[in-house]
């Protein structure tokens, strides 16, 4: 008896399964009319070290996919998977600019609710702003109908000095 039970229960378990997934989804699906997306993977570094809490950009550098940019934000190890429009993972294939922006701010600031802006400190990126913009960046990534990874190293030479903008005449 025991021997048709264990067949029984996990045939009837992948049938649930299977259900829930008919019934729920197994994923968000994509809006009409946007184009299949590839699983994409991003790691940055600068100089060499695992860039933490950075927000990665991608822009299509084609026209008509320009709907479709990907976001992600980097793990403590350096690492994010990329979605498009912040909810759909994966990224539409095609070419890419790609825009790194990070912010820091003094830990030790704090906000009251009533501070008016001009008292509000700057915030500084730990790299040359041109890799923030998308016009400015060297970066460029070509999305391939299949699985994939790319890396990124900034190579910053000195930190740029606060109220100064890195990589502008």
């Amino acid at each position: 008896m025991c021997y048709f039970s264990f067949p029984l229960n996990r045939r009837f378990g992948m049938a649930v399964v299977g259900l829930l997934c008919l019934t729920f989804g197994c994923g968000k699906p994509l809006p009409e009319g946007m184009p299949k997306l590839y699983p994409c993977s991003v790691n940055v570094t600068m100089n060499g070290q695992v860039l933490t809490d950075a927000v990665v950009y991608f822009y299509p550098e084609d026209e008509s996919l320009k709907d479709y940019y990907a976001t992600g934000c980097t793990d403590e190890n350096g690492q994010t998977e990329m979605k498009t429009r912040l909810e759909y993972p994966g990224v539409v294939q095609g070419t890419f600019k790609v825009a790194l922006i990070k912010t820091i701010i003094n830990p030790d600031w704090k906000r009251t609710p009533d501070m008016p802006p001009e008292e509000m400190p700057d915030s500084i990126s730990p790299f040359d702003f041109r890799f923030s913009l998308k016009e400015t960046t060297p970066f460029t990534c070509e999305v391939k109908p299949e699985k994939n990874t790319f890396s990124f190293d900034i190579e910053q030479k000195g930190k740029p000095k606060q109220g100064e903008v890195p990589g502008t005449p």
